[in-house]
Protein backbone atom coordinates (compact mmCIF):
# COMPACT_ATOMS: atom_id res chain seq x y z
CA UNK A 1 0.00 0.00 0.00
CA UNK A 2 2.66 2.15 0.66
CA UNK A 3 3.93 2.21 -2.63
CA UNK A 4 0.75 3.54 -4.34
CA UNK A 5 0.69 6.40 -1.98
CA UNK A 6 4.42 7.09 -2.94
CA UNK A 7 3.32 7.22 -6.15
CA UNK A 8 0.42 9.05 -6.08
CA UNK A 9 2.70 11.96 -4.07
CA UNK A 10 4.94 11.29 -7.31
CA UNK A 11 2.49 11.93 -9.58
CA UNK A 12 1.04 15.16 -7.71
CA UNK A 13 4.24 16.35 -7.13
CA UNK A 14 5.03 15.75 -11.16
CA UNK A 15 1.74 17.80 -11.94
CA UNK A 16 2.96 20.77 -9.73
CA UNK A 17 5.98 21.07 -11.33
CA UNK A 18 4.54 20.50 -14.29
CA UNK A 19 1.99 23.31 -13.75
CA UNK A 20 4.39 25.88 -12.80
CA UNK A 21 6.57 25.39 -16.22
CA UNK A 22 3.70 25.97 -18.30
CA UNK A 23 3.10 29.35 -16.15
CA UNK A 24 6.42 30.25 -16.31
CA UNK A 25 6.39 29.48 -20.25
CA UNK A 26 2.73 31.55 -20.26
CA UNK A 27 4.60 35.05 -18.46
CA UNK A 28 7.41 34.70 -20.80
CA UNK A 29 5.10 34.29 -23.95
CA UNK A 30 3.36 37.22 -22.87
CA UNK A 31 6.62 39.20 -22.32
CA UNK A 32 7.24 37.95 -26.42
CA UNK A 33 4.18 39.12 -27.37
CA UNK A 34 4.46 42.92 -26.31
CA UNK A 35 8.24 43.22 -28.07
CA UNK A 36 6.56 41.42 -31.22
CA UNK A 37 3.69 43.85 -31.03
CA UNK A 38 5.81 47.17 -30.19
CA UNK A 39 8.34 45.75 -33.03
CA UNK A 40 5.32 45.47 -35.50
CA UNK A 41 4.14 48.89 -34.83
CA UNK A 42 7.57 50.62 -35.19
CA UNK A 43 7.77 48.73 -38.69
CA UNK A 44 4.27 49.79 -39.63
CA UNK A 45 5.13 53.52 -38.73
CA UNK A 46 8.48 53.29 -41.13
CA UNK A 47 6.69 51.67 -44.03
CA UNK A 48 3.90 54.47 -43.39
CA UNK A 49 7.06 56.63 -43.75
CA UNK A 50 8.11 55.31 -46.84
CA UNK A 51 4.75 55.05 -48.83
CA UNK A 52 4.67 58.97 -47.97
CA UNK A 53 7.48 58.89 -51.20
CA UNK A 54 6.67 57.91 -54.68
CA UNK A 55 7.91 54.67 -55.34
CA UNK A 56 8.98 54.63 -51.90
CA UNK A 57 6.77 51.14 -50.98
CA UNK A 58 9.22 49.32 -53.01
CA UNK A 59 11.84 50.45 -51.26
CA UNK A 60 10.09 50.05 -47.99
CA UNK A 61 9.23 46.46 -48.81
CA UNK A 62 13.40 45.98 -49.45
CA UNK A 63 13.81 47.35 -46.62
CA UNK A 64 11.00 45.99 -43.98
CA UNK A 65 10.88 42.31 -45.62
CA UNK A 66 14.14 41.07 -43.27
CA UNK A 67 12.15 42.72 -40.47
CA UNK A 68 9.00 41.52 -41.08
CA UNK A 69 10.45 38.03 -41.62
CA UNK A 70 12.31 38.05 -37.70
CA UNK A 71 8.51 39.43 -36.88
CA UNK A 72 6.91 36.66 -38.24
CA UNK A 73 9.29 34.07 -36.84
CA UNK A 74 8.31 35.12 -33.84
CA UNK A 75 4.58 34.85 -34.02
CA UNK A 76 5.41 31.72 -34.80
CA UNK A 77 7.52 30.84 -32.20
CA UNK A 78 4.66 32.69 -29.77
CA UNK A 79 2.21 29.87 -31.22
CA UNK A 80 4.63 26.93 -30.58
CA UNK A 81 5.41 27.46 -26.87
CA UNK A 82 1.87 28.63 -26.19
CA UNK A 83 0.90 25.09 -27.10
CA UNK A 84 3.21 23.70 -25.29
CA UNK A 85 2.28 25.74 -22.37
CA UNK A 86 -1.14 24.77 -22.43
CA UNK A 87 -0.18 21.19 -22.89
CA UNK A 88 2.00 21.26 -19.92
CA UNK A 89 -0.74 22.90 -17.81
CA UNK A 90 -3.22 19.95 -19.13
CA UNK A 91 -0.75 16.88 -18.32
CA UNK A 92 -0.21 18.70 -14.94
CA UNK A 93 -3.68 19.26 -14.08
CA UNK A 94 -4.02 15.25 -14.82
CA UNK A 95 -0.97 14.06 -13.13
CA UNK A 96 -2.28 15.86 -9.81
CA UNK A 97 -6.01 14.50 -10.10
CA UNK A 98 -4.41 11.12 -11.04
CA UNK A 99 -1.90 11.50 -8.24
CA UNK A 100 -4.92 12.28 -5.54
CA UNK A 101 -6.65 9.28 -6.89
CA UNK A 102 -3.92 7.34 -6.57
CA UNK A 103 -3.11 8.45 -2.77
CA UNK A 104 -6.74 8.22 -1.75
CA UNK A 105 -7.35 4.73 -3.30
CA UNK A 106 -4.01 3.35 -2.17
CA UNK A 107 -4.92 3.97 1.30
CA UNK A 108 -7.98 1.84 1.43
Amino acid sequence: MKKKKSFGVILIVLGLVLFGFAHYIKQQVAAGTLQVVSAQKGLNAGKGLFNMAPGGDRVGSVVTSPIQRKIDEGKGEITYYTNLANVLQILGIVCVVGGIFVFVRGRK
